[in-house]
């Protein structure tokens, strides 16, 4: 969906529900679809979730924030929100993981399942993490960051025998930026 299109809509679904005194805002969050701010009154969206996913999914965002707006943030996502939601006709669930995000830099993947671990921040351990699915044997995670700009040598293990560095495979189809 287009940013200035998000704006526009934001913007019209809060004035046909009565937020006059509130404003509207983009932001680079790369973990969260949106927020409302009660203090500074006003809902924020994030710009790359707004630009990955379809008007209808946006749409439901906002939506979901006004009904934060209209109720207060301090009922959270309880039976008075969700009663919000429903009258304003978006989903009321708080979480969404159909939404399409950006992949962190620091990402592993799952040696028995495949799946892929993404982290937009560096990992406390970078080893002795592994996949809840497979468990601790068959699942173990070696986060790397996929964005540096070099990699490092890795040190031999004995003299005379070099050790290659180990890259993290990901499936055919998939490119990184």
């Amino acid at each position: 969906m287009d940013l200035e299109h998000a704006f526009r809509l934001a913007n019209e679904l809060m004035k046909e529900h009565g937020l006059t005194e509130w404003t509207f805002k983009l932001n680079r969050n790369r973990r969260s679809l949106g927020i409302c701010k009660e203090g500074p009154r006003r809902i924020e969206l994030s710009s790359l979730y707004v630009m990955q996913n379809s008007s209808a999914h946006v749409r439901d965002t906002i939506l979901h924030e006004i009904a934060h707006a209209l109720v207060g943030v301090h009922h959270g996502h309880d039976s008075v929100w969700k009663q919000m939601c429903l009258r304003l006709g978006c989903t009321a669930k708080a979480c969404d993981s159909t939404a399409v995000l950006p992949e962190g830099a620091w990402q592993a993947r799952c040696a028995g399942c495949l799946t892929l671990f993404s982290r937009h921040r560096r990992p406390k351990l970078l080893v002795g993490l592994y996949c809840r699915k497979c468990g601790p044997q068959r699942g173990k995670l070696f986060f790397k960051n996929l964005r540096k700009a070099s990699f490092k040598p890795v040190k031999p293990v004995r003299k005379g025998l070099p050790k290659e560095p180990r890259q993290l495979t990901l499936p055919f189809g998939e490119l990184l930026p």
